[in-house]
């Protein structure tokens, strides 16, 4: 009988990096004969090869893409480890096959799952504006990178558009008007447009209200203005990325002023690409300023298969439904990245200051979601110039332009669908001390410049083909290692790699340094009621504490495992601390609710027990 765990065994986790990125499964395997095999011929290209001297098996095992297959308690010296297999495939049906057809040769198979330990208390449906579950948010891997980091709020996006309505409930305490003129209670057309680019850059993420948006626990500078706001962002304190939402001149000066904001002063600039031929007159014409060069432009995505009224959404469709009739947001040589850009819920503070509205859509959404990300990626490496948080985006981009529906745009939808995990995490790996930067199954044709220098300490390239005039220029303290792939870059283009020992950390600022990290570091959870939960990396036992002298609302905790079953509870002897013992539980990750004496829930957050 197959048992299917839902939940990533603590213990097994150090080694799951390709795990989270592909289907993934444990198999115990009493007959060694019988176990798949994963081989590389000498280029790095997999091949099948399963041969267990049983066809029907053999065919099974070799009809799928099976990338690992490792040995887990590698050292252990108890029989009933010794044959537990981690396999990493290219599809779960793999497992439930093998389940269906050979139960009585692999006896026990448990998938593997990446379980996202960070939940937002307003991310869908657990909270705040429960219209909607954000789906576009799971689409580009946002809550798995919030694992990584919830960024800092040092780390200040510029936000150069109309007025902010900075007293919406969504926008207290993270909104600064630093110029122009704004108009907060501005309710007519568009006017609140800043309002509706702010909400998905960083609207108070877990704050039990509203929404939830990218860029978490960053800060917003709101200039009220165009090409002269974002000039005035550039130089203020803090202000890493500036999102431009908008349409303007292209004039020759205009791309020196960009380029003297991003190449001189390090701030990176992203603006919305453009929403078609029925606001543009054209789906392909340039839109500026995000056509500029040194400018991240974004396009749009559809995340799911939903109807909208009028307006039609496909997953992973670059085109959409208007009213019966085909509509695009801009697809063109400029566009670097695409972001969701249709269906998406959004702070309207013409509904007032606890105000949102559905069903919203353009590139004037999708920008500020990549700026989010952007800003999560300085929080965890400061010292990043733009041309490498370019570079990373592109090179962490899921390639959509292949699919079928896609391919009247190949080439014009620049590197792919926004993963803001992978992203995050290269931008980790750049600065690890030890961590081994990996660029990996990249089509590199068109004329970039990519460029990763600031002090990794190691790269790998596996299974790439450059060519065309594409520009390479990576630096490593310890080596760079091509592992597989051709790297022919035609004229104009190049691959300069080089090691350099020399290679220093630059110096963060003691305010971003203090403030972000991993979530394994943090060892606090608190809400906006008081409760803390301290610590959830738990050894044997975690306090619940009440910070806040007047809610003397809590009365008892439970304690619950994935599947839903209560594996321990406590009830409060006081309203200051409480202590709940786990020392009888095993390792893994559990929620912990909070309750008062009605038995209303008061506070629900996850922690790990080791």
């Amino acid at each position: 009988m197959m048992r299917v765990l839902v939940v990533c065994l603590l213990l097994l986790c150090t080694n799951l990096g390709l795990a989270q990125d592909y289907p993934s499964f444990y198999a115990k395997v009493p007959l060694l004969n019988n176990a798949p095999v994963a081989t590389y011929d000498y280029k790095g290209n997999r091949i099948n090869s399963s041969n267990t001297g049983n066809s029907r098996l053999d065919f099974l095992l070799n009809s799928y893409e099976i990338y690992s297959v490792e040995r887990v308690f590698k050292n252990s010296r108890k029989p009933s480890l010794q044959n537990m297999y981690m396999v990493i495939c290219n599809d779960m049906q793999l497992m439930h096959d093998l389940n269906n057809n050979f139960s009585n040769l692999f006896p026990e198979l448990i998938e593997i799952f990446s379980e996202t330990l960070v939940f937002p208390n307003d991310f869908g449906t657990l909270g705040g504006y429960t219209n909607v579950d954000q789906e576009e948010l799971n689409y580009i891997r946002a809550p798995e990178a919030w694992d990584l980091t919830t960024g800092s709020e040092n780390v200040i996006i510029g936000v150069s558009d109309n007025s902010i309505q900075p007293m919406h409930e969504d926008f207290l305490n993270k909104v600064t008007q630093v110029g122009g003129p704004n108009n907060p209670t501005a309710t007519a057309g568009s006017a609140q447009h800043g309002s509706w680019v702010a909400s998905f850059a960083a609207a108070d993420t877990d704050n039990g209200l509203g929404l939830s948006a990218t860029g978490y626990d960053s800060s917003i500078y709101h200039y009220r203005g165009r090409t002269n706001g974002v000039d005035e962002l550039s130089q203020m304190e803090g202000v890493k990325v500036i999102n431009t939402a908008w349409t303007s001149g292209s004039s020759s000066s205009l791309q020196d002023a960009y380029d003297e904001i991003v190449e001189d002063r390090g701030v990176v600039v992203v603006g919305s690409a453009g929403n078609g031929a029925a606001v543009h007159g054209s789906d392909t014409s340039l839109i500026y300023p995000a056509a500029f060069g040194n400018v991240i432009s974004v396009s749009g995505i559809g995340h799911q298969n939903e109807v909208y009224g009028t307006r039609e959404i496909f997953l992973d469709h670059h085109e959409f439904i208007r009213n019966g009739a085909p509509a695009f947001t801009q697809h063109n040589d400029s566009v670097d990245i695409v972001a969701p850009a249709m269906g998406l819920s959004f702070v309207d503070p013409r509904n007032g200051l606890s105000g949102y509205a559905d069903n919203g859509g353009g590139t004037s959404f999708a920008s500020p979601i990549v700026s989010g990300t952007i800003a999560l990626m300085f929080s965890e490496n400061y010292c990043l110039d733009p041309k490498e948080i370019e570079t990373i985006l592109k090179l962490t981009a899921v390639r959509i332009d292949h699919l079928p529906q896609n391919v009247p745009f190949f080439g014009k939808l620049g590197a792919g669908k926004l993963d803001v995990y992978e992203a995050v995490k290269m931008a980790r790996d750049m600065k690890s001390p030890f961590a081994t930067v990996k660029v990996k199954d990249r089509i590199l044709y068109r004329p970039w410049f990519y460029k990763l220098v600031t002090a990794p300490h190691r790269i790998e390239l596996i299974n790439n083909e450059v060519s065309g005039g594409s520009k390479l220029k990576f630096r490593a303290k310890q080596y760079i290692e091509i592992t597989s792939g051709d790297y022919s870059p035609g004229p104009g283009g190049y691959v300069d790699l080089q090691i350099d020992p020399s290679i220093t950390s630059c110096e963060v600022p003691a305010g971003i340094a203090n403030q972000t990290g991993t979530n394994e570091e943090k060892s606090t959870v608190e809400n906006p009621n008081g409760i803390r939960i301290i610590p959830t990396l738990v050894i044997d036992h975690f306090n619940v504490e009440n910070s806040n002298t007047e809610n003397s609302a809590m009365d008892h905790v439970h304690v619950y495992d994935l599947f839903g079953q209560l594996v321990a509870k406590q009830s409060l002897s006081d309203q200051g601390s409480l202590k709940v013992n786990l020392t009888n539980i095993r390792s893994g990750i559990y929620v912990v609710k909070v309750y008062a004496s009605n038995n209303d829930e008061l506070y629900t957050t996850k922690i790990v027990k080791k």
